[in-house]
């Protein structure tokens, strides 16, 4: 599908798409519990990745079913034999996946597509195989050929919070106490924060330290499970307010006190000019003209550097990004599909893979983009195209439908021209 923005001025209220990050942990605890679960907190389809986990979960032997915007869960009671888990392309399901995998099942089949095969697990697959886990492979396609024997984990903390999120949930399926050492400084620690909450929320016990965490379970239903809306997603819609003259956005169903790290965009945005106000579980942001330079530390904060680097664009001066390294394994190499991006719109970028320099506002009053199958570079290339002012195409734009199927349509009931071509 091939998406036409023309740029003007967006309008109105929209509710906020689901997190991914709760509702991966939330499905996770739920399919172990002692007791059927009902999750709430979702309106629309739900996103790719949500939906990669899922069909993991229901292989593993849970039964999960949606309907009117709640997902009812009935917890795994007994785990097939060798099952096969297909992660599609998403992080966060093979993450968490491959250790609670190991810890219930003595042999399995984990698949993904090429792009997740290319992306960083092999530290994950160490740190299970020093606790008695057996795989073919540090790299998907892999199988697990013996089951977790220990519960010591040793995990770094600077490539992924996702490793240590997903021995955490492990931990608690596991006798007795376990303990997972993070061995060097995280990275996006906020997100360990918030699988504890959800941890806690479904009954185990959780012990943080500066790098111990000592866990153990086990998994009680709560009866009922709320997942908050997603600041990822919902950036990129603040974003293109932000960026488009005579915007005046709303978007419902944020948590201010939420651990998603990237709940720091209402901050960014206010600081790069807009006018932000929060009430309650609303973010309401107004455009206030031009847009000063931003300046990000990407390091824990990785998915806002799309959009933010896209408004980058559109303002006067230098945008500065810093600790960008992990941006080359995500869904792409994002440092080199943002530098075409931005290019493409005219803004000046240099970038030596720590750092990434911004230099607006870019001068094109048309662009094509194509994001390469990555859903956060198609929502930045929308947000460009209303910082720079110019008509684009996007190429490919159904990829969004990974974190945020709604995100064109919701464009259009504020009011903006997003036409499919």
């Amino acid at each position: 599908m091939d998406i036409r923005i023309t740029p003007g001025p967006l309008k109105g209220t929209v509710p906020a798409p689901v997190s991914k990050s709760e509702l991966h942990r939330m499905l996770i605890c739920s399919s172990f519990s002692d007791a059927p679960v009902m999750i709430k907190g979702f309106t629309g389809r739900l996103p790719d990745d949500i939906l990669a986990t899922v069909s993991c979960l229901e292989r593993l032997g849970a039964v999960i079913s949606c309907s009117d915007g709640e997902i009812y869960v009935t917890p795994v009671n007994k785990v097939p034999e060798r099952p096969l888990l297909d992660c599609a392309e998403s992080g966060s399901t093979l993450r968490f996946l491959l250790p609670v995998t190991a810890a219930v099942c003595g042999s399995a089949e984990i698949h993904g597509d090429s792009s997740l095969a290319a992306r960083p697990v092999s530290e994950l697959i160490d740190a299970l195989s020093g606790c008695g886990a057996g795989f073919t492979s540090r790299t998907l396609p892999t199988e697990l050929r013996s089951s977790l024997s220990g519960n010591r984990f040793l995990i770094p903390g600077n490539v992924s919070s996702q490793y240590v999120s997903g021995l955490m949930m492990a931990s608690a399926l596991l006798p007795g106490t376990s303990e997972v050492t993070v061995t060097t400084p995280f990275v996006s620690r906020d997100y360990v924060g918030m699988t504890s909450e959800i941890m806690r929320e479904f009954g185990a016990a959780v012990e943080q330290t500066e790098s111990l965490l000592r866990i153990s379970g086990p998994y009680r239903s709560p009866g009922t499970a709320a997942a908050g809306g997603d600041w990822s997603g919902a950036a990129a819609v603040m974003a293109a307010a932000a960026a488009s003259p005579g915007s005046d956005v709303t978007v419902t169903g944020l948590e201010e006190r939420s651990h998603q790290a990237d709940r720091r965009i209402a901050g960014i945005l206010s600081s790069m000019g807009a006018l932000v106000s929060i009430d309650g579980g609303s973010v309401r942001v107004k455009s206030a003209g031009k847009l000063r330079p931003a300046e990000l530390d990407a390091d824990m904060i990785p998915d806002l550097f799309p959009v933010t680097a896209a408004l980058g664009a559109g303002a006067e001066g230098v945008s500065e990004f810093r600790n960008c390294r992990r941006l080359r394994y995500k869904e792409s190499d994002r440092i080199r599909t943002m530098d075409r991006l931005l290019s493409g719109f005219g803004a000046e970028v240099s970038t030596d893979g720590e750092r990434f320099l911004v230099t607006g506002p870019g001068g094109r009053r048309s662009a094509e983009a194509d994001p390469e199958g990555d859903h956060r570079i198609a929502m930045a290339a929308a947000v460009a195209a209303y910082a720079v002012g110019a008509e684009t195409v996007i190429r490919g734009a159904e990829c969004v439908e990974k974190s945020y199927p709604a995100f064109f349509d919701d464009l259009r009931s504020l009011g903006g021209r997003v036409d499919v071509i």
